[in-house]
């Protein structure tokens, strides 16, 4: 696992999280849904959480140089992992608008690769854009291609493994991969939906099929949002290096990825022909997490 205190950080922050989901999709037991505050930092795939920013500090202290054999050596003295109260590995997730949740103002909901779902709440609506736009954009750069789902039964649908290492390709290398992936799955959908219209509904084939549509119309959206945020950031940056986030941040960026632009997706990102082919259902992006059996 990556050391905390290396590795680019996107983002650091007060948070409020919910846990929703569990890692295999199980929703999170009652007693363990509370609300809690976090001092959060999303650095590489991780998002680290801790009691306070004053226990983040404790973590993160300077290296120093020692002499082995005549070499001068620079030494990691970080302190352990298990200061940071929990972890959330955001490779291949995806942080969206909490639309359907009422209670709270500023409410983000976050789909992890592993199932696993969490409410984060923001003090405001520019800090709920600003930690959704880091999330999305940490996955994006960084999260490596996916892998072809292991072999099994014909009957049941298998989602794609989804490594959590980091990725070696540059941004415009992962824009790349995003849009033959998102073409890929357009041509998945369409046989899918052929297939629909051959086959009984109660057939074990069609619930694996429709469960296979759900989870590629999540994917859709998801690429959808790392190809237009990378996109964003190849222009702002003029070149092929990270960009620090604050930057992307900057008031001409925020006004490009507003809150507005990033709700719009589940319908308008879509081209029209893909919304009149598959006749999407933005809550079919909630429900792909929640339906793999």
């Amino acid at each position: 696992m990556a050391n905390p205190g290396q590795g680019n950080e996107f983002k650091r922050g007060y948070i409020m999280r919910k846990c929703c989901h569990d890692p295999g999709g199980k929703r999170t037991p009652l007693g363990k849904r509370g609300w809690k505050m976090y001092f959060a930092i999303i650095r590489d795939l991780i998002l680290y959480l801790y009691k306070d920013e004053g226990g983040c500090r404790k973590q993160i202290v300077p290296s120093r140089t020692e002499t082995v054999n005549g070499n001068h050596q620079r030494v990691d003295t970080s302190l352990p992992l298990e200061n940071a109260q929990a972890i959330v590995r955001i490779h291949h997730a995806l942080a969206r608008p909490a639309t359907d949740y009422k209670k709270k103002q500023h409410v983000i909901c976050l789909y992890c690769a592993d199932e696993s779902q969490f409410y984060i709440q923001a003090s405001d609506p520019k800090e709920m854009q600003s930690w959704m736009n880091s999330l999305n954009i940490a996955a994006a750069q960084l999260s490596s291609q996916t892998l072809a789902a292991p072999v099994g039964s014909q009957q049941r649908f298998q989602r794609p493994l989804m490594p959590s290492s980091i990725s070696k390709f540059s941004l415009r290398e992962q824009l790349r991969s995003y849009s033959e992936r998102v073409g890929e799955i357009e041509l998945e959908l369409e046989d899918l939906k052929r297939l629909s219209q051959e086959k009984s509904n109660k057939s074990a084939a069609s619930v694996a099929n429709k469960e296979k549509e759900a989870f590629l119309q999540f994917e859709f959206l998801r690429y959808n949002v790392y190809i237009e945020l990378l996109t964003d950031k190849i222009v702002l940056s003029g070149t092929m290096n990270l960009v620090p986030n604050d930057q992307l941040l900057e008031a001409d960026e925020q006004e490009a990825l507003s809150t507005e632009r990033l709700k719009s997706l589940p319908n308008d990102s879509w081209t029209q022909t893909s919304k009149d082919r598959y006749a999407i259902n933005p809550n079919d992006a909630n429900r792909a997490m929640m339906t793999h059996t």
